[in-house]
Formats: structure tokens, C-alpha cells, sequence
């Protein structure tokens, strides 16, 4: 009986040592496919956040693209031409980084001064063939001359103002009237006298009276 107990004994002792060593062996492939898991889900995590910033750079790309191809596309070199009438009230060369030719225009017909603000322009700093254009401006601010002034307008090529202050640049002028400012000009000897409105009243009565 003692002997067929201690064979039990021993028979369980095995059996739990067994048992232990299965239950340690799970443990240790759970642990196995644990630090499996968590280095491919970092090593996932680092692909992705690489992943996320180079479609990051390329969004950026992407973006400052479609903003050049809209800036380029929406410019335009002749945005709209026409002419303006008037007479100089300023003409001078400035600038900050580039010098320019440009003035201001008094848009009117009569002499009298318009309600609306001046008209604004420049000669093109491209352009290298306008310096007749240029002295017939300077002459003509002195002068008071009436002008009509032909010009052009850009649109997004003039954004550093490095072709001028405006964007109105000239292509060419006629002067109208060199004595529109004052008419007794080059030595005229004519001079001026006052003529007064005399109002005659007939009356009838003193008529039939003679």
C-alpha cells in the first residue's frame, strides 16, 4: 500500500513538473510573439511617420506649385490699353531699389482741375528706347502743355515695382495744345481788353409819341 502510494506521489510530482514547464514554455512563446507584435508595430509606427512626412513635403510641394502656375497664368503683360487727356502736374525720377521715370496726369479738357485723383504712370525700365519721350515730358510739365498720354496696363508682371511705380506704362503721347496753359506765350504783342453787355430797352409808347 505504502509502495503504491509513493508511486502516486511521484507519478503527481512528475506530472506538475511537467505541467509547469508546459505552462512556462506558453509563457515564454506569448512573450516571444508579445515583443514580436510590439517591435513590428514600432517598427509600423516609424514607417508611417516617415511615410506621413514625406506625403507632408509633397503636399507642400504640391501646393507652392499650384501657386506659381496660378501667379504665372494670371498674369498678363497687356491687361488693358487706352489713353488719357490732360496736363502734367508731376514728373520725376525716383525709387527705392529702381529709379523709374513716372507722374501724375491732371485728367481734364477745359484746364479745370477734375474731381477724381490724377492718373499715375511710368516709363517702362525694360524698355531703353523712350528717352525722346522722356525729354518731350520734361519740356512739357515746364511748358504746361496739354498731352494724350497712350498707354498700357500690366497685370502681376510690375509686383517689385522694379519696372516702374505704376502699372501704367506709356507707349507714346501727342501733344494737343503747347499753348493750353497760357495763351499769351513766344512774345505775342496782342493784348487783352474787357468787353461789357449793353442791354437796350424799346419802349413802344416813346415810339409812337415821334
Amino acid at each position: 500500500m505504502w509502495a503504491h502510494n509513493q508511486g502516486f506521489c511521484v507519478f503527481f510530482m512528475f506530472s506538475t513538473c511537467l505541467f509547469d514547464m508546459y505552462q512556462e514554455q506558453r509563457i515564454m512563446i506569448f512573450r516571444l510573439k508579445y515583443f514580436k507584435t510590439c517591435f513590428a508595430m514600432s517598427k509600423f509606427r516609424c514607417t508611417f511617420a516617415t511615410n506621413t512626412k514625406i506625403m507632408e513635403k509633397r503636399y507642400y510641394k504640391l501646393i507652392i506649385l499650384l501657386a506659381v502656375c496660378l501667379s504665372v497664368t494670371s498674369c498678363k503683360e497687356r491687361y488693358s490699353v487706352g489713353e488719357k487727356v490732360g496736363t502734367l502736374i508731376e514728373f520725376a525720377k525716383s525709387g527705392l531699389f529702381w529709379d523709374s521715370w513716372d507722374g501724375r496726369l491732371n485728367m481734364t479738357q477745359t484746364g479745370m482741375n477734375t474731381a477724381g485723383e490724377p492718373f499715375g504712370f511710368s516709363f517702362d525700365n525694360d524698355r531703353n528706347d523712350q528717352d525722346s519721350l522722356i525729354n518731350l515730358f520734361r519740356q512739357a510739365q515746364v511748358e504746361g502743355w496739354k498731352l494724350k498720354i497712350k498707354y498700357h496696363r500690366v497685370k502681376g508682371w510690375n509686383w517689385f515695382c522694379n519696372r516702374g511705380r505704376f502699372d501704367y506704362f506709356v507707349d507714346d503721347v501727342e501733344v494737343l495744345d503747347k499753348d493750353f496753359a497760357n495763351v499769351l506765350r513766344n512774345g505775342s504783342s496782342a493784348s487783352g481788353h474787357v468787353i461789357d453787355t449793353v442791354y437796350v430797352v424799346i419802349d413802344k409808347s416813346e415810339i409812337f409819341k415821334h
